[in-house]
């Protein structure tokens, strides 16, 4: 073969490889410019809210810009922490309310369930007298301090175990109940709801799947003063070797074991003959 006839060929393979290279950079430049995502998380300890956002490459899955964070001061949640109507432990969870792609626009799943109750905390109305708009919970709140005493902290602990899709009946479930007059009905029927709600919700985590998340809502159910079914939070927990089982009391016509040591005891001590 004379170079004559090499160069064309030569020539095309390097045009090929040319076009592969411009192609790539044009796929890295477009991924890059579609790659930026933000979104919102909540807090269920603190019940506070950040915006992030950032850069990830679709097609590598590069980030190519790290995670900033920005907090909602304005949050209803914060306003809720200060009147100390709950208490904040020390770790921090972030549950997804919204996620947004400068791709495909703002897409939500299964992870971003906390949208539901941050929705139903910002609900607002309008207030004549302030002749602006006021968040109906903390209206609620300052109306009903004491039934507001007995609601957050048990609204706080179902939403630690991302009960979300419970929450917003729940709410209203406690605002129609709510009575300053007869607190101690609302706080035990509160607790019914709150029971019946996390065992359900546990058995739907058993038949799935999610082991851990379920006794971790039977747990909280356990422990809440309620109705049989936290009788049947604490089985489940004792099966797991989770809970003691509570021992059973002597039958009546058997003496207990102080009884039995006390009857030893002067058995033993020396008396007249």
């Amino acid at each position: 073969m004379s170079q004559s006839e090499g160069k064309p060929k030569r020539r095309r393979y390097e045009l090929w490889i040319l076009g592969l290279l411009i192609a790539l950079v044009c796929g890295l430049l477009i991924d890059y410019g579609t790659s930026y995502r933000s979104g919102v998380e909540f807090c269920p300890q603190t019940f506070a809210m950040r915006s992030f956002d950032y850069k990830k490459m679709s097609i590598t899955g590069w980030i190519a810009r790290g995670i900033h964070y920005q907090d909602h001061d304005n949050f209803v949640g914060n306003t809720i922490l200060a009147d100390k109507w709950i208490t904040a432990p020390p770790e921090r969870q972030w549950d997804l309310v919204s996620e947004n792609s400068s791709w495909n626009g703002s897409f939500t799943n299964d992870q971003c369930d906390a949208r539901f109750f941050v929705n139903a905390l910002q609900k607002v109305v309008f207030d004549k007298t302030a002749k602006a708009n006021k968040n109906v919970w903390i209206i609620w709140s300052e109306k009903h301090p004491n039934c507001a005493k007995e609601f957050w902290p048990i609204a706080a602990e179902m939403a630690r175990q991302q009960m979300y899709l419970a929450l917003p009946d729940f709410m209203k479930f406690a605002k129609g109940l709510a009575d300053e007059k007869n607190v101690d009905k609302f706080k035990a029927d509160l607790e019914i709801a709150a029971v019946e709600a996390l065992v359900r919700f546990a058995k739907a985590d058993e038949a799935t799947g999610n082991k851990s998340r379920a006794l971790g809502r039977y747990k909280l159910a356990a422990n809440i003063n309620g109705n049989s079914l936290a009788s049947l939070a604490r089985d489940r927990l004792i099966a797991e070797g989770i809970l003691e089982p509570t021992p059973a009391p002597p039958p009546e016509n058997q003496p207990s074991d102080s009884d039995t040591t006390k009857d030893s005891s002067l058995s033993d001590s020396p008396g007249k003959p």
